[in-house]
């Protein structure tokens, strides 16, 4: 993944940090401190840009939901309108909801 060099510098020395310890080199399956200090850069990397996409993805979600409402609770709402009453509020119904793909779409009337 693409990083900047301040990045790059930190996970360097958190990857130099974690290799001389031999507890991590055992843990990474490393034989010496250089095998390992790139095995943990390798790994640290992969890591941040893994969470900064999950992030980044989160946000978007959560500024989402807040201007426009989640899915689940559009779907709910809708669930507690009351049933149509006659052929003239189903057929309303049925064209409000064709638009969008709800529950009454495909079903008589046209549209």
């Amino acid at each position: 993944g693409e990083c900047s060099g301040g990045v790059r510098r930190l996970i360097k020395a958190l990857a130099l940090e974690s290799a001389t310890r031999r507890q991590r080199r055992e843990d990474f399956n490393c034989l010496s401190v250089k095998q390992a200090l790139g095995v943990v850069a390798w790994w640290m990397t992969r890591r941040w840009g893994r969470m900064a996409v999950l992030t980044a993805a989160q946000v978007k979600e959560h500024a989402l939901i807040h201007v426009a409402g989640s899915e689940q609770a559009f779907r709910d709402a809708r669930a507690r309108v009351p049933p149509p009453d006659g052929a003239a509020d189903a057929f309303w119904a049925h064209r409000r909801t064709a638009r969008d793909g709800g529950s009454y779409a495909g079903r008589g009337f046209g549209g």
